[in-house]
């Protein structure tokens, strides 16, 4: 009997190896797909186009609107295009904007890859101008991501009068009334 126990004992230090073997060969496998998976991912929005002609700044449209609001603050809409994910390519680009001096916070709202994407930016226009926006957004990846135009938009402390203006100036007296169906009123008749 003892014989047998020692071979069941040595049969089943075996099975234990070649399970832990199995099991490092898997994971092997999963680290090789993730690393496969994230570098495909880093790839798809770090690459550059070759055939991409370098525009200039200049035809960027900036368009400027001013509103009144509860407080004070410059707001740029900004119009993207060459971003292939919302992970890596916006959470870099708005990385980018938020390291900017002035820029106070950054939102990426991603339509989809090949769709005009946008990074809402909410910044001091003191410190930080929308022309350095534009050259942070376009220098990322050696010109990989275009911007198409920015919307800036700055909304001004409303004052209480204003306020009532307002508030009076949308109040418009309308006449409603409605004409009895001619129709209606024959068949009342007859």
């Amino acid at each position: 009997m003892a014989f047998n126990d020692k071979m069941y004992i040595f049969v089943d230090a075996k099975v234990v190896q070649l399970i832990q073997l199995q099991m490092k060969v898997r994971l092997n496998n999963i680290r090789r797909s993730l690393f496969m998976v994230a570098l495909f991912a880093l790839g798809a929005c770090t690459g550059t186009d070759e055939n991409r002609n370098a525009e200039s700044n200049s035809d960027v449209k900036v368009t400027f609107t001013e509103e009144a609001g509860t407080s004070e603050k410059y707001m740029a809409n900004i119009a993207i295009d060459g971003m292939a994910c919302e992970m890596m390519c916006g959470s870099k680009i708005a990385g980018e904007l938020n390291g900017l001096n002035g820029v106070k916070n950054t939102e990426i709202d991603f339509k989809g890859e090949g769709e005009v994407n946008f990074a809402l930016v909410e910044f001091d226009a003191n410190t930080v101008s929308e022309q350095e926006m534009i050259d942070a957004v376009q220098a990322i990846a050696n010109g990989h991501y275009k911007v198409n135009a920015v919307e800036v938009k700055h909304v001004v402390e409303a004052t209480e009068s204003q306020e009532e203006e307002d508030k009076v100036g949308s109040l418009k007296p309308t006449l409603q009334y409605q004409l009895p169906n001619i129709f209606s009123v024959f068949t009342r008749l007859f």
